[in-house]
């Protein structure tokens, strides 16, 4: 893996600038690791070469010392997405001071492992979301605070995010796509003629975040 090179996955709450926070976070911790004096016993039985993969250690051990290091912290964020996993939602909802942002950045965080793997969040964000507590809840802003809300009252990622049909669309896209899929996106589209701006967005996204030509799949759909 290349240090900064996290893109999108293609979520609504995946901004631009949260993406790019976590790529600025890990090339600022990779270059302070590789400024770091090799006589530091950080370097005790190694190769003294600064890599990806120590660079998550790095980042461990400042965070370790001051938990107020943003740029470990959201390092580490980084790499969880980087890897498919989960693990950075702790991370968000256990800084020192966080601000209402955070409910955004932890379903930003979430849609994009659920994008990237295909399996959604269960209590890994729950228990983030209920650690962030009802008055960082209750002071964001939307549509993150309906979303975050809705998830904890039950209601699956997809639905509570309003992409429950999107993901449906993209499901019966997909080049393995099942029977199943495409019975239930066939649905959407009889019930309600606007349905059909999502499948167009679920094509688009197939193109743009996948590099997957979708168009015969979509005639099919459509026709």
């Amino acid at each position: 893996m290349e240090i900064g090179d996290l893109e999108r996955a293609g979520g609504v709450f995946e901004s631009d600038g949260f993406v790019d926070r976590a790529n600025r976070s890990m090339i600022t911790l990779f270059d302070r690791l590789d400024a770091l004096p090799r006589s530091d016993a950080f370097w005790a039985r190694t190769n003294y070469r600064a890599t990806w993969y120590k660079l998550g250690e790095f980042a461990r051990q400042c965070l370790a010392r001051d938990p107020g290091d943003d740029v470990a912290r959201w390092t580490l964020i980084a790499m969880s997405m980087q890897t498919g996993m989960y693990g950075g939602l702790a991370l968000l909802a256990e800084q020192p001071s966080p601000s209402p942002e955070v409910v955004s950045d932890l379903l930003a965080l979430s849609e994009h492992v659920w994008m990237e793997v295909g399996v959604p969040p269960g209590a890994e964000l729950e228990k983030a979301l209920l650690k962030v507590g009802p008055e960082l809840l209750a002071q964001a802003t939307e549509p993150a605070a309906s979303a975050a809300r809705a998830f904890l009252a039950g209601q699956p990622f997809a639905k509570a995010l309003g992409r429950d049909r999107w993901e449906a669309f993209v499901d019966a896209l997909a080049e393995d796509r099942r029977e199943s899929a495409v019975e239930r996106a066939r649905e959407y589209l009889h019930s309600d003629d606007k349905a059909v701006d999502d499948l167009l967005a679920a094509a688009r996204w197939w193109v743009e975040f996948r590099d997957t030509d979708a168009r015969e799949r979509l005639q099919q759909l459509l026709g």
